[in-house]
């Protein structure tokens, strides 16, 4: 009757880490300047993905390193991503108009956060919209997932929204993350 109880005891113990996780709301701003960008599709992670053939990808500026703040922890981007899908924009399929108005987006980010130490791998896909020929700004709309895999803590996982804009004339941008972490 006693291996029953030490096995449930057992059990237990092995669960009790999971069941001592919690989940909390994050949300942030992560600011920083892209590049000029580049054709093709980013060379490795996420955003190495460019279904229609006729993509583009932008990092951030050399010598620049975006920062980041709020209840995702102050902290700087380590490493982005983000391939732009043209050729599957919305209002002309393979791009024959060429104004890109909104176009499919994979990016990845690493986040290092200052205080901690602790690193978060980011993945994230959605859409960019230039609404406009004259609009100073395009949009960001997407859902995020944190890849456990590539952080400092291999469990944690996440989800969410991430919305901004980027300054067509600067390159500068904003991206608010807003969602769930569970370390």
């Amino acid at each position: 009757m006693k291996k029953p109880a030490i096995f449930l005891a057992f059990a237990m113990l092995a669960i009790a880490p999971a069941a001592m996780a919690k989940t909390h709301n994050i949300s942030g701003s992560i600011t920083g300047t892209f590049d000029a960008g580049s054709v093709g599709p980013c060379a490795t992670g996420y955003a190495n993905q460019c279904a229609s053939g006729t993509c583009f990808h932008f990092q951030p500026a050399t010598g620049t390193t975006p920062t980041g703040s709020g209840t995702i922890g102050k902290g700087t981007v380590t490493s982005m991503c983000v391939t732009v899908d043209a050729g599957n924009n919305v209002n002309a399929p393979a791009d024959t108009d060429t104004k890109h108005t909104c176009s499919p987006i994979f990016g990845d980010l690493v986040y290092l956060t200052t205080k901690s130490g602790t690193v978060t791998a980011v993945n994230f896909a959605g859409v960019f919209c230039h609404h406009q020929d004259t609009s100073p700004t395009g949009t960001f709309e997407a859902g995020f997932g944190i890849d456990g895999a590539d952080s400092t803590d291999t469990a944690a996982t996440g989800w969410g929204t991430l919305t901004g804009t980027v300054n067509n004339g600067t390159s500068k941008f904003s991206l608010k993350p807003k969602g769930s972490f569970t370390p």
